[in-house]
């Protein structure tokens, strides 16, 4: 079953709360992964705020793919 599939409010309701669950956990395994990466961002370090972005934007196009059937 897909969001496509999905004919009530409630139904959709669970996909986007199931999608918020996976972008943050792929957070905190990359915050695991990279010791600090909140402080490193906020004190300007590009690379780690580029890696958390490549990797937020990765997880959110397999789950638009996986969501819309």
């Amino acid at each position: 079953m897909s969001l496509r599939a999905s004919t009530s409010v409630t139904e959709i309701v669970i996909w986007g709360a199931a999608t918020i669950a996976v972008q943050l956990l792929v957070f905190r395994i990359t915050d695991m992964l990279l010791k600090g990466l909140p402080e490193r961002i906020n004190e300007g370090e590009v690379a780690a705020a580029a890696l958390l972005v490549g990797a937020k934007l990765g997880v959110a196009l397999i789950l638009a793919a996986a969501v819309g059937g």
